[in-house]
């Protein structure tokens, strides 16, 4: 596939989401990562003529490999090397970098050598999504590597066959010798746009790209606000009840297996999490149903109040068989949950239960200046 033809899918793509979706799961096997790497050392080694892939092809994935400081998680340059892009690093951003923090902060280099970003850019991105990558372990640094080094963003109007409720999007495309990072923003109205597209960005792959609707935009969400909002707290102008199902999910697993799960794109993990605090509920149709449910909500449709109701009273029996979730915090969150079953708004809803009680609580940064916990004695029990 020449450039040309690629930018001529990348079109047809934008105009229908939905064939989008359909041509990223026909290529899912072709883009993971080591198939990728194996497809290419053949081609080297058997010296196949440029003309089968195209000179601009194999530029690009020259380019891709000469870029990347990178093999999986695991620096594949001299300590030579990586001191000089620290001391680079250290120069253009103002900053010190410890030792022990090296390896995470290298990936910045990525974005200082993105051809397609301005300074202010580089500059937004740089000292803002560090922390994002600093407290995931689990994420592929080789993969986060190249997206930060092809991510272009686009300021521009809605189209107008997208909803207005689409305030900003990322279109990811990684095939063999190809990564397509864009970033698309369509409204100055909402600051954290940039940085909810940037997390999309850093955390999706091709294991996790069939995770559920919910904590794909739900944990996003969460990462956003707990990192770059005003209020990381429960309320949230979008996906609000997506972040508050994750923050749910945290509270009676772990917010650490929430995280590792799905940037991972193992939900197993998560499912035998679950199944472990309580075997009499089949955790894979709990995430189901809950996926189902908010997936409606956000279209639109008709609530299932069958549905609902199942989903409430699983949350009570996790709940009550879980050893980590807090009697407050869980019976907050699930008051706002059962607000699915009317037909008033999340945030009045919000305001009304803030009479009785409010959580002031993050799952995932630690260095909120109000990080613990606080709740006032709310009124309704469960």
């Amino acid at each position: 596939m020449t450039i040309e033809e690629l930018y001529k899918l990348i079109d047809e793509i934008e105009k229908d989401n939905l064939e989008y979706r359909n041509i990223v799961r026909d290529r899912k096997k072709r883009r993971i990562i080591k198939e990728r790497k194996r497809k290419i050392r053949k081609v080297l080694s058997y010296c196949i003529p440029l003309s089968l892939m195209g000179v601009m092809s194999l530029q690009t994935f020259v380019d891709s490999e000469i870029n990347n400081i990178y093999d999986d998680n695991a620096l594949k340059i001299s300590e030579e090397k990586a001191y000089k892009i620290k001391e680079t690093i250290e120069t253009k951003l103002n900053m010190d970098i410890e030792e022990d923090e090296l390896e995470e902060y290298l990936l910045l280099n990525a974005i200082l050598k993105n051809l397609s970003l301005n300074q202010q850019e580089k500059q937004i991105i740089c000292k803002e999504i560090i922390n994002i990558i600093r407290i995931n372990p689990y994420i592929n640094k080789e993969q986060v590597y190249q997206a930060l080094l092809k991510l272009k963003i686009f300021y521009m109007e809605r189209p107008q066959y997208k909803s207005s409720n689409i305030q900003g999007e990322c279109i990811i495309i990684n095939s063999i010798f190809f990564n397509i990072d864009n970033i698309y923003i369509y409204t100055e109205e909402d600051d954290l746009v940039l940085e909810h597209e940037l997390i999309h960005i850093l955390l999706m792959n091709m294991e996790n790209i069939d995770a559920p609707y919910f904590i794909k935009e739900g944990l996003v969400e969460l990462l956003t606000n707990e990192f770059f909002g005003g209020n990381p707290y429960i309320i949230t102008k979008c996906y609000p009840f997506e972040s508050l199902a994750v923050k749910m999910l945290c509270e009676i697993t772990d917010p650490n297996i929430v995280l590792e799960s799905y940037t991972k794109g193992n939900m197993n993990m998560l499912y035998q999490q679950l199944e472990k605090i309580n075997k009499n509920i089949d955790a894979k149709k709990f995430i189901k149903v809950l996926d189902d449910v908010l997936i409606k909500k956000t279209q639109n449709q008709e609530k299932d109040k069958n549905k609902i109701n199942y989903l409430i009273n699983s949350w009570k029996e996790y709940f009550l068989a879980s050893p980590n979730a807090e009697p407050q915090i869980f019976n907050y969150y699930l008051n706002l949950f059962k607000s699915l079953e009317s037909d008033n708004s999340y945030i009045s809803l919000i305001i009304k239960i803030d009479k009785y009680g409010y959580v002031e609580k993050t799952y995932y940064n630690k260095n909120i200046d109000k990080h613990k916990t606080k709740v006032k004695k709310i009124s309704s029990q469960l």
